[in-house]
């Protein structure tokens, strides 16, 4: 079973107007586990609180850049036990444009992970 899903505002691993598919991998019927892979794409920054500017040192010199976020992909993992999250991971990379002062300009490669996991409620 797949569904695409329509993302109209940025979250925090993905910008606006993105769209996302969401594909059930496993069924365990017996543990109420359920295994969704998460796949799509977005245009632009993450947020609105995300940082605009980065400073890049190389060779004893630093240099402010302005961000231009462009266009990312994501891909993930969400299992879910008796309808809760037991774990939740995904990657994302998104191509960014780095413009400095001076008219030079970096093409990067920005990477989010996310990775989180159940814990087990300690004994006493």
């Amino acid at each position: 079973m797949k569904w695409n899903v329509d993302l109209k505002q940025a979250w925090e691993l993905g910008g606006k107007n993105g769209t996302q598919m969401v594909t059930v991998i496993r069924v365990d019927p017996l543990t109420d586990t359920v295994t969704l892979m998460r796949e799509g794409t977005s245009e632009g920054g993450f947020s609105e609180s995300d940082a605009n500017t980065i400073q890049l040192s190389h060779a004893d010199q630093t240099e402010k850049f302005d961000i231009v976020p462009g266009a990312s992909h994501w891909k993930g993992y969400t299992t879910f036990v008796k309808g809760i999250v037991f774990s939740d991971e995904l990657l994302v990379t998104r191509s960014d444009v780095l413009h400095a002062k001076n008219g030079k300009t970096v093409n990067a490669i920005e990477r989010r992970i996310m990775l989180l996991n159940s814990s087990p409620f300690p004994t006493l």
